[in-house]
Order: C-alpha cells, then structure tokens, then sequence
C-alpha cells in the first residue's frame, strides 16, 4: 500500500513538472521582443573602462558575451524572454552559461527605440524570482547598445541647423586658443547635409579624434536623436568607424553650449548637468556669425590691411578684395516663370512644391534661395548661383544646369557646392561647373556608389504644349498594340500611332480584378537617355476639358525580349532612377515588361467610357496664362482617364463585351477608310470590265 501511494506520488510529481515545463514553454513561445529591434544584426556597448558587451537579441531570447575588461575573462550568458509588460518592458530569464550550473535569477528589462541600429535599455537588479513589481525600480543605462550595421545605415536629418564658431575646450583647457580663425561647426543648411566641421587647424583637433582619423574637415551624419530632460542627445557618424555622441544644451535654435563625449556614453549628468559616467568629453561653446555677402571679413583682425599679403587673405574679402563680379547676371527670359515639381511628396500630401524664378534669382524648395552670379559658364546651358542663409551658414556657391526640354518642360541640376571663403571669384569661376562637380557618392544599400548628380524635371501646368512622343520603332503601334506585363499584377497593351497620332499614347488594361480600361498620355517633352532608352514627360487628361490630372515620366528601353516601360513620378525623369530601379534599389510607380511573344493580341480600342469624376492640380499659383491645347482628332474612337491608383487605375466597368464592341467598330469607320473602300471598288470594276 505504501509503495502504491509512494508511485502515485511520483506520478503526481511527474505530471506537474511536465505541466510546469508546457507552461513556461508556451509563456516562452508567445513572449517577444520588440518588432524594431533588428533581430539579424549584432549589438555592442562599449564602456570608457573597457568593458565590452556583445548581444544577438532575437525575438525570444537574448545571447551576450561581458567581458570586464581588456583581457579578462567573459561571461556567456542568456536571458529568455518569460513575460511582457506595458511600454515595451519584459520579464526575463537570466542563465550564466560560462561557468557550472547555477540556478537561474530573474529582472526586468526595457528597450528605448533610438534608431534602427541605436537602442538603450533600463534594467532592474536581479531577483530569485520573477514578478511583476520587477518593473517598478529600472535604471537608465547611459551607453548605449550599437548595431554592426551603423557604419552604412542611412542617416537621418540633424536636429538643428546652421553655422557656428566654436570654442573647444578639455578638462578646463581651451585648444587653439592663440590661433586667429575658430573652429566652425555648420549643420543641415540644406536640407539632407548633415554636419559639417572646420577645425581649421590640427591643433585644435584633440589627440582622442586624431586616433579616430578625424580630419581637418570633416564630414558628420547623424544617426539618432532624442530628448532628454533640458538636453538633445545626437548620435554622430564621422566617415570613420567611429561613433560619438553628442549633448546639446536647448534651444536649438540658437545654441549655445555642447558636450562632445568621445565615449560612446551619452550622460545627461548630475543635477547642474555635469557628466558624471565618463571624463573623456570636450565642452564646446557656440558663436553664431552671420555672412550675407561675398565681401565680408571671416574675422575682426582682417581690419589690418597687412593680412592682404598673408595667407590670411582669402579670409578678409571685404578689406583685400576683389570680392565682387562687375557682370550682370540675370536669368533667360524662358526660365522666368513658376515650375511645378510633381513628385513622390507629392503624390503622398497632395500639396505642390515650386521652383520660381525671377530676373536675379531663383527659389528651390528645401533648399533655399539663389543669387545669379556668372552666365554661359563653360557652357550656354550653366551658371553659377550664389547661395546665403539666414541661419548662421557661411554662403555657397554652386553651377546650375538647365535642360530646355520643351515649351512646357525643363530640367535642372546643382552641382557640388564650394564653401565661401575658401576661393577667390576668379577661381570660383574656373572650378564650379567642371563635370567632376556633378558627381556624387550616393549610399546604396551596404554600398557607396558614384552617379551623375540627377536632374529634377518641374513643369509649367499652366502651359501644356503636346509634343511628338518620339518613341523608338521598338515601342510603336504594330498595328494591333504593343503587349506588357506588369509582374504578376496584370497585362496591358500600349497603342501608339507615331504618323497620325504622334502626340500622345492610349493604354489598355488585361486580365486585371478590373474591368477593361482605357487611358490616355499626352506628351509634353521627349528625350533621350542613350540609343536604347526614350524618357517621355506626359499629362493625363480628361477628354473635351483643357486640364491635367497627373503628370508622369514613362521610359522605354531596351530591344527586342530586353523591352521594358518604367514608371516615374515626372520629377524623378532621369538616368539615375531609372538605373537604381532597373538595379532594384528604388521602386517605381510601375514597370512592365514587354512581351516578345504574347499570350493573345490587343483587343481593338472601344468607342466610348464613361467621364470618371478625377480632382483638378491646382495650378492658381503659377504666374503664367493658361493656353488650352489643341487636341487632334482621334480617328473615330475616344478615351476616358483615371490616375486616381496609378498609370493603370481601374476604371468604371465596360458596358459591351468584346463582340460588341468590334461590330461597333465596324459600324463606325472612319471617312477616309470608307473613301478608299469606294476607290478600290471602281477600281476592281474597270478592270473587270476591261
């Protein structure tokens, strides 16, 4: 009996731990991590001692390697994922694994979301057991957790724009305090820049930055930024391997004092803000000066007329000269007008930007204004433009291109800018539109690459003039359509008629969840990308109305099996975006493949659709009258639009089946064709009868 009751027991004690072990299983399988943790990368913190933490952090678990030191021995440990809590805190399961068995403890961790590659975490003590007051008491870790991948993520816009001149001191010691020209700090004066910074002299690059290959002028991305407190913390990227934070005392908007840490700790200090986690900072003092002119001195000493003979002299404009050009320079009268940009933003906000020009200057969105300098610089088509801000950033200059693509259409492109006051005008002239200015390293996924500086494509909506398609023999109308596929989407048949019609193009849906519809491009400027590819600029319009609804930019190229047609927003229209797209690295509005052998013919076009109801662009702010475009007639058939999805919207659903609409067709022939039916039947009967 007592065995019995002794087995009964152990049964007991067997089914519970195997009910214990299913329920921490299943808690361990639906507890996970946060979705914005990059679950393939590895993180790393680093402290000033040296201590170094490595972690894999996927969606249940976490593996990491501590080592105390430089030298010392690590500590492997894993911690599982147990339960989540609010504000993406969790319960873990903390389990050493470098040493012999030791049983597990328990604490509660939190992710702060920083950036894709910079996380910072709070965490409590350790208990023997999990529970839910784990949470109540968790600290704030200053050094943050970094992704590998950090050295090619893309950066992201700084937190404050301008320009300063610095003071930069250590442990209470000013460097360079005997040299004449400061250290300058210049942030985001264009949208997209970054920080740039001038030490202007070694000595005032501090030892810890030299083993960091900080150079003389250098080249900062920001990565990460947040708000703690009274202070706004940036993660910093120079072009080394390097990263650094830095802590900017508010407001932004006019700056006054930073702390760099050249740790990768981020400390928001003690109660007065003193760093208390790491020595090794700089303190750094702003100064903001302003510059609106070339003639103007870069500092007070420049007074001194005998600086004019030093190397000096580039910095004192205003007191050495020459400093101002003696050509009037204005803009082409064809220039001079309002220009609508037609992009992704958008098609996103459905609110215009405009480029606008006027006799001396010319206003980029996101950019800023421009003074007309030089015109006809090494070539008609460029000129250099002079850039000032309001922010504190030294001016800019920089050489315009100009493409007159049409009536309607035009095409510009800035080069590489050449910071003022580093060149005289005279070689400002001679150096600003050489063609090496107009490439650029662009970040491509893990990869920099080189590419020609794109031209943005702007549009006068107020003046639409169609003009010949000129599509390439490749892509005309071969009597029945051309056939495409756009993926696994959907086919379509593209019409265009290069003899009677050679100012726009139809477009006909197949095999789609829609119904058959028809859509129609008119051309507004075509031109050539190489002896493969046709980019054409179009507007979709409604029929029997003189307003556009869409502007795009379609581009045909290749041969034979090779034949593609891509999809751009209208400002997007150059060679980069179709070679980043045709690579798989931007994705178009469409792209279809044409058919070398297709599946059936294109049906023949339909007569008539109903008007879909489609909203205007607002085109009140241009500064130019609208001239209605004549439309040619379209040979007995007509077409609806819809832009409301895409180049292929659905469209209301077809009212005749394909027989109908073919013996439609037939009953409606053109007066031309039915003229020549006539002729070649007298013809047939005088022969018959001869």
């Amino acid at each position: 009996m007592a065995i019995r009751m002794q087995t009964n027991s152990f049964a007991a004690i067997a089914i519970q731990l195997m009910m214990n072990v299913w329920l921490i299983s299943s808690v361990l399988s639906n507890c996970q991590f946060p979705d914005f943790i990059n679950h393939q990368d590895v993180w790393t913190r680093k402290n000033g001692e040296g201590a170094t933490l490595t972690a894999y952090i996927k969606p249940h678990m976490i593996t990491a390697k501590y080592c105390p030191y430089v030298g010392s021995a690590c500590q492997h440990y894993v911690q599982h994922c147990v339960e989540k809590r609010d504000d993406n805190q969790y319960i873990v399961k903390h389990e050493i694994r470098s040493t012999g068995f030791s049983p597990p403890r328990y604490l509660c961790i939190q992710f702060i979301f920083r950036s894709p590659t910079v996380l910072q975490m709070k965490e409590s003590e350790k208990f023997d057991k999990p529970s839910a007051e784990l949470c109540n008491n968790i600290v704030l870790n200053n050094w943050p957790l970094f992704s590998t991948s950090i050295g090619t993520a893309q950066a992201i816009a700084c937190p404050f724009s301008g320009g300063y001149n610095m003071r930069i001191s250590s442990n209470g010691h000013e460097l360079c305090s005997n040299k004449m020209l400061s250290p300058r700090i210049e942030s985001e004066c264009e949208a997209g820049d970054g920080i740039s910074v001038d030490f202007k002299h070694k000595e005032c690059i501090h030892e810890n930055l030299k083993s960091m290959r900080m150079s003389l002028r250098q080249h900062i991305d920001c990565m990460a930024t947040w708000t703690d407190r009274n202070y706004q913390f940036v993660i910093l990227r120079p072009d080394s391997d390097h990263a650094l934070c830095l802590r900017i005392k508010k407001p932004l908007d006019n700056i006054r004092h930073a702390y760099l840490f050249m740790d990768l700790v981020c400390d928001p200090g003690n109660s007065v803000g003193q760093p208390e986690d790491s020595q090794n900072f700089l303190s750094i003092e702003f100064e903001r000066k302003y510059i609106h002119s070339v003639c103007e001195n870069e500092f007070e000493g420049c007074s001194d007329e005998r600086f004019c003979d030093t190397d000096m002299r580039a910095h004192c404009k205003l007191t050495c000269g020459p400093c101002r050009s003696d050509d009037i320079c204005a803009f082409p009268e064809y220039l001079r007008r309002v220009w609508s940009i037609y992009d992704r933003k958008y098609a996103q906000t459905n609110k215009m930007r405009y480029v606008n020009i006027t006799n001396y200057e010319i206003d980029f969105p996101d950019v800023g204004k421009f003074q007309c300098l030089f015109n006809n610089v090494t070539a008609k088509h460029r000129s250099i433009l002079l850039h000032t801000f309001d922010n504190g950033c030294y001016p800019k200059f920089t050489c315009m291109e100009t493409y007159y693509s049409s009536d309607t259409v035009r095409q510009f492109r800035l080069g590489r800018r050449i910071n003022w006051p580093v060149y005289d005008l005279s070689r400002v002239k001679s150096q600003a539109c050489k063609s090496i200015m107009f490439k650029k390293d662009y970040q491509i996924g893990d990869s920099s690459e080189k590419f020609k500086i794109p031209k943005i494509t702007v549009i006068d909506a107020s003046y639409t003039k169609s003009q010949n398609c000129k599509l390439d023999y490749e892509f005309r109308n071969h009597l029945n359509g051309l056939y495409f596929r756009e993926g696994d989407k959907c086919d379509g048949c593209l019409y265009y008629d290069s003899i009677i019609n050679p100012d726009y193009f139809e477009v006909r849906t197949i095999n789609c969840p829609s119904s058959l519809n028809y859509l129609e491009y008119i051309c507004m400027a075509s031109f050539k990308f190489d002896n493969e590819t046709t980019a054409v600029v179009t507007g979709t319009r409604i029929r029997r109305q003189n307003t556009y609804r869409q502007f795009l930019c379609w581009v045909f190229t290749g041969t034979g099996e090779k034949r593609k047609v891509v999809v751009f927003d209208a400002a997007d229209c150059n060679e980069v975006q179709l070679q980043l797209s045709l690579a798989g690295d931007v994705v178009p509005k469409s792209m279809f493949e044409v058919m070398e052998k297709p599946p059936k013919l294109c049906p023949r076009p339909i007569d008539d659709e109903p008007q879909p109801d489609i909203p205007i662009i607002p085109l009140d702010t241009s500064s130019v009258t609208a001239t209605p475009v004549k439309k040619k007639p379209l040979n007995g058939y007509k077409l609806t639009t819809d832009v409301r999805k895409g180049p292929l919207a659905p469209n209301k659903p077809v009212k005749t089946d394909r027989q109908n609409a073919d013996s439609s067709a037939s009953l409606s022939l053109p007066q031309s064709l039915l003229h020549t039916i006539f002729c070649l039947c007298v013809l047939l009967r005088t022969l018959c009868t001869t």
